[in-house]
């Protein structure tokens, strides 16, 4: 064999090595570990309808659940209020004990709000076999508020929040003006190569040289782009009232994501009253665990943010 054809194989095997490995890299964007509900709002006292209802991508049906505000006495009454979607992280679901959502969503409904809870694809009882670290998720939240408003809930009534993955989620799908009135975006990260870069430190730092091909099989292989995951790019061109929230002992997003964020929006990482960007930084609160720690501090500063930035409902006597 010529040193011509050694060459060559060399090189056969080293692009399919790389190769592999990329399609590797890329593949553990799209593993999601489905834990089905076994809650229920009704855990937390709260009465609920179970629901399903289109993704904007894929044909996927997506499972939830609406919990209408309190003191209405039919549907139509209770669409005309002011609600709120809670978006749940990466591998949870959308009623998951384990993250506070389902006792935010208690607080959020004692304080005049209706709530909808929703499990994103491959999470939960919805369809689905992949995750996208966020990519296509935009658009299972996008179904979400698509429901609500085919419903009848007036959009400038509809607020989100998300935790983790759900915040990112948030972040982007709300940046498009007239999709949903104010955004609560809990412990997000702002940019997904920035987490993956995050994860490739110490004795994984040699994975970066799989970056490019990671990239270029994340969309070949499963659609997904990664650049269009920065929640930090999306917020730098919305309009949307948006209030970030982050624990200051995170270790899972560090909170300078959230300065990130916080810069992005135009607003200083501190507690503000500026209508465009708020944020609010926890001390001594890990990921996700602002509202565990302090659940009316949480439940009311979320509350009177809403209350700022949603349109008061019909017949309603609550301010906005």
């Amino acid at each position: 064999m010529s040193w011509i054809s050694r060459t060559v194989l060399a090189a056969t095997a080293v692009g399919a090595a790389y190769a592999g490995v990329s399609a590797l890299m890329a593949r553990g964007l799209t593993r999601s570990s489905r834990i089905k509900p076994e809650d229920t709002p009704a855990t937390v006292g709260l009465a609920y309808e179970s629901i399903s209802f289109p993704s904007r991508a894929g044909g996927l049906m997506l499972s939830g659940w609406l919990c209408p505000p309190p003191g209405c006495t039919d549907m139509n009454d209770a669409l005309a209020q002011r609600w709120i979607v809670l978006a749940h992280g990466f591998g949870s679901n959308g009623v998951d004990p384990t993250t506070g959502i389902l006792g935010l969503a208690r607080d959020l409904h004692d304080r005049n709000f209706g709530v909808m809870l929703f499990d994103f694809r491959a999470s939960g009882r919805s369809e689905g076999g992949r995750s996208s670290a966020g990519y296509f998720e935009r658009f299972d939240l996008l179904g979400a508020i698509d429901h609500l408003a085919e419903l009848g809930v007036d959009r400038e009534r509809i607020g989100v929040l998300g935790q983790s993955m759900g915040g990112a989620v948030a972040l982007m799908a709300c940046s498009t003006p007239g999709t949903a009135a104010a955004v609560v975006s809990d412990s997000s990260f702002a940019d997904l190569w920035l987490m993956i870069k995050k994860a490739q430190s110490g004795v994984m730092k040699p994975l970066a040289v799989g970056n490019p091909g990671m990239a270029l099989m994340a969309r070949l292989l499963y659609g997904i782009d990664i650049s269009e995951v920065s929640p930090a790019r999306s917020l730098a061109l919305s309009e949307s009232p948006v209030l970030i929230i982050h624990g200051e002992e995170d270790t899972v997003v560090p909170v300078s994501h959230a300065r990130l964020l916080a810069k992005a929006a135009g607003s200083e990482f501190r507690d503000t009253g500026g209508t465009a960007g708020r944020t609010w930084l926890v001390p001594g609160a890990g990921h996700l665990e602002a509202y565990r720690n302090s659940p009316a501090e949480y439940a009311g500063k979320v509350s009177d943010f809403f209350d700022a930035h949603l349109a008061v409902g019909v017949n309603s006597g609550v301010a906005g």
